[in-house]
């Protein structure tokens, strides 16, 4: 039957268009309530062949148009549900404004800020930034974004609570296929007790360093 047909093939297969030699208003009455579940389109004959051509033709490309679609919204879904998995920050800027305000966050980029999406998209990630972010490094990665080259720092931000972290901080650009940059795409990971462990062992190096004794600090 039709039904099984269209439910097992539909996916990879030509639409359906009823041919009928009813009147259009006729063909509509009898038939209307199948169209979009069992019929794709309902055409009267006698008709001309380039008419019925033409019409194939546009179900056609309406169909490849409809699966093309419905694959980007499978693998943007799936990459949503891989990225909310993440266990780093991932970020999405628009390369387009030359604000590069967010477009997209995930889950662990919300966790590792205090932000809710909705609270970070549509600004430029220097929200993050506070007083004793390096302004070198902030240079430094304002730079390469002007520039369109991927770049990798690590600085001082701030959550939402106010509370300071290390942003092990990763920025790539994205291009399209005539090779314009589109979007960032960032990756954040929280570095602070790595950060604070360097420091200790640089405090401890100092002291050992400037001692007249041996000495052993564990």
């Amino acid at each position: 039957s039709i039904t099984t047909w269209k439910q097992n093939e539909r996916p990879a297969t030509a639409p359906v268009l009823l041919l009928t030699t009813d009147s259009a208003d006729d063909a509509w009455r009898r038939y209307g309530d199948s169209v979009g579940d069992l019929l794709d389109a309902i055409h009267p004959i006698p008709s001309p062949k380039e008419a019925i051509r033409s019409r194939v033709d546009g179900l056609l490309s309406t169909r490849h148009h409809s699966l093309v679609s419905r694959q980007r919204q499978q693998d943007l879904e799936l990459y949503k549900r891989a990225s909310d998995g993440a266990q780093v920050g991932i970020s999405i800027a628009d390369a387009s404004d030359p604000d590069h305000p967010l477009i997209y966050v995930n889950d662990g980029f919300c966790d590792l800020t205090g932000y809710s999406s909705d609270e970070v998209i549509g600004r430029n990630c220097r929200f993050l930034q506070g007083e004793d972010t390096d302004e070198a490094t902030v240079r430094k990665m304002r730079t390469a974004l002007e520039a369109k080259r991927p770049v990798s720092v690590e600085l001082r931000n701030y959550q939402k609570s106010g509370d300071m972290f290390w942003n092990d901080l990763d920025i790539m650009p994205v291009r399209d296929h005539d090779g314009e940059v589109t979007h960032f795409l960032g990756f954040q990971q929280d570095v602070t007790e790595r950060k604070q462990r360097e420091r200790l062992l640089e405090q401890y190096e100092r002291v050992f360093q400037s001692a007249e004794d041996p000495a052993f600090i564990l």
